[in-house]
């Protein structure tokens, strides 16, 4: 962290061998922009220096923020998820997605199937159930933001499901998250128990 910035909304890699993460600066009294950044974890699980992915996943003038990783069964290739007001999508703050192999990313496409004309925010991909949740303020749902689930069939990502309450109420429920997503990073962690490795 810097004394300007902060950094937020970690998540693992699938093999638990890098960890990417949110940058972000307070423009002024009520606007934040984030860059996305990764760091390697070295053996010791120490990390490595920080790296920030390069365009077009970043771009100047607009936030890149809350990132999930994982590996598309049905996709072939592992898939970095984020949020960004940038231009090209389908509302205020969208869904998106880019592929990565290795340190090299691919250009960004919007989910334009699970977006909307307001925002859709705090996503989160389960390696198990090969589901990625997320919270909308634009589908009709219980109220504020709502908790959503969607997966992909025939290359597509399907309409997206709400969750019932009491997931989902009349409040803004976001960020919502299922333990831990990668068996792999639980047994490179040693977490004492295989229940958490969903």
């Amino acid at each position: 962290n810097q004394d300007t910035k902060h950094n937020v909304n970690m998540t693992y890699s699938p093999n638990g061998n890098r960890v990417y993460y949110s940058n972000c600066s307070n423009l002024n009294f009520s606007e934040i922009r984030c860059e996305l950044y990764y760091r390697d974890v070295k053996a010791d699980g120490t990390f490595g220096p920080p790296v920030r992915i390069p365009e077009p996943v970043n771009m100047a003038g607009f936030t890149t923020t809350q990132p999930t990783i994982g590996f598309v069964n049905s996709l072939g290739k592992e898939v970095l998820f984020f949020v960004s007001d940038r231009p090209g999508g389908e509302g205020k703050d969208d869904i998106w997605m880019v592929d990565v192999n290795g340190n090299t990313f691919g250009n960004p496409v919007n989910l334009k199937d699970i977006n909307s004309s307001e925002s859709e925010v705090t996503p989160f991909f389960h390696q198990g159930s090969q589901e990625l949740y997320f919270s909308s303020f634009g589908q009709k749902g219980f109220g504020g933001y709502d908790i959503y689930k969607t997966s992909v069939e025939n290359g597509k990502w399907v309409q997206p499901v709400p969750e019932p309450a009491p997931l989902n109420s009349s409040y803004n429920d976001l960020y919502f998250v299922l333990t831990l997503a990668y068996p792999s990073v639980c047994e490179k962690w040693h977490y004492p128990s295989q229940s958490h490795c969903l």
